[in-house]
């Protein structure tokens, strides 16, 4: 038997045993690979929020709700990390383990022939032992690399899906099912912006002693008047805003803008 006939021999069933183990974690590294990406962004998307809302986070003495959140983050960020690095070791172990198998068999193999004298071709037993120990460590390596490659296209993935996210028609007409006239609150056409006793909160709709950010709010606002809204932190300031572009639905109250009600105009406008 020539070299090569005994090269391909052991390299065939090698080869189905390691790709055994990677088809199988492939399945599983792909999954936590996902978990993993969606964990380490809930948290940087928590610390970005935190650092920029200090101020307010502090007015309101929320501080302890923060830092549990935070904590949570992190033990789901951590859990899904270690369980990927296990994975990943998972499969390490077992390709090293079929390329130990690899190198017991051929040494095995070579031992026997040498003992019964079945062949004094040593050269060919020495080069068969070098290239497939060459070869398993190669074949163990790439097949490592490969996989991890594909894991890193989850952040393509992530990428992609933000793309095809669905966004709003900035020119969809509202449904209308009671038009608001602006005579009908006392307000006249020289009042560009005008506000009748507005609510907005940034809690669900079914909280339990909801915290208002604007409560029962109302001014008016001429054309061409310049107006400074003044205030402490967390006072409303940029919550006004927010309403007035229609960023956040507010729950009760009208805002009017151009003796239009806010409700019944298109986001564009």
């Amino acid at each position: 038997m020539c070299i090569r006939d005994r090269f391909i021999v052991v390299m065939i069933p090698l080869t189905l045993v390691m790709l055994k183990f990677i088809r199988a974690f492939r399945a599983a590294v792909i999954e936590v690979k996902r978990l993993d990406s969606a964990n380490h962004s809930l948290l940087f998307s928590h610390i970005g929020e935190t650092v920029n809302g200090v101020q307010i986070i502090r007015t309101f003495k929320k501080s302890k709700y923060f830092m549990q959140q935070f904590l949570s983050k992190i033990n789901l960020m951590s859990t899904s990390t270690l369980t990927f690095n296990a994975v990943s070791c998972w499969a390490k172990v077992r390709l090293n383990l079929a390329s130990f198998a690899s190198y017991t068999c051929v040494l095995l193999g070579c031992y026997l022939i040498i003992y019964f004298d079945l062949s004094r071709d040593y050269p060919s037993l020495i080069l068969t032992i070098t290239y497939m120990i060459l070869f398993s460590g190669a074949l163990s390596k790439a097949l490592t690399f490969f996989t991890l490659a594909e894991t890193s296209f989850v952040g393509v993935e992530r990428v992609t899906e933000y793309l095809n996210n669905e966004t709003e028609d900035l020119d969809k007409q509202p449904s209308i099912t009671n038009i608001l006239h602006p005579e009908a609150f006392g307000i006249q056409q020289e009042q560009y912006v005008v506000f009748r006793d507005v609510h907005l909160s940034y809690q669900e709709p079914d909280t339990e002693n909801k915290i208002y950010a604007l409560k029962g709010v109302s001014f008016e606002i001429k054309k061409g008047q310049k107006v400074a809204i003044c205030g402490r932190t967390g006072s409303g300031k940029t919550s006004i805003l927010n309403a007035l572009f229609r960023l956040y639905d507010i729950e009760k109250g009208y805002i009017f803008v151009k003796g239009r009600e806010q409700s019944q105009m298109t986001l564009r406008e």
